[in-house]
């Protein structure tokens, strides 16, 4: 039996993915002597896994919302902590982790 995917689900995906991407590709060329020594683990460690919780999102899994969902809590979490929050670094996950809610149904 093959899980068909919803059109939204590989919308929101493919945009985190384009969405990473290039951040990520700067930060790799970044000169990081003006952060913390311990950001540049933390980046990784959460945009790793970040992506691998879309990419459960996208075999249509329950546990890759619960991954993104607490990667996106922990990263705000961080954010808030280092005066570093604003309302956008919010709405793009949101936007994920709603169409997955919306979606929860079709899911294994």
């Amino acid at each position: 039996m093959e899980l068909s995917r919803p059109g939204p689900i590989f919308g929101v995906c493919v945009v985190w993915a384009a969405y990473t991407a290039y951040p990520f590709y700067r930060f790799l060329n970044a000169d990081l002597s003006a952060f913390p020594s311990w950001f540049a683990s933390y980046y990784v460690i959460i945009t790793a896994t970040a992506l691998l919780g879309v990419i459960g999102i996208f075999m249509m899994r329950k546990w890759g919302l619960a991954v993104f969902a607490l990667c996106t809590v922990i990263d705000q979490g961080m954010l808030f902590s280092q005066q570093q929050w604003h309302i956008f670094s919010l709405l793009l996950p949101m936007m994920v982790i709603m169409v997955a809610i919306a979606h929860l149904e079709d899911m294994r």
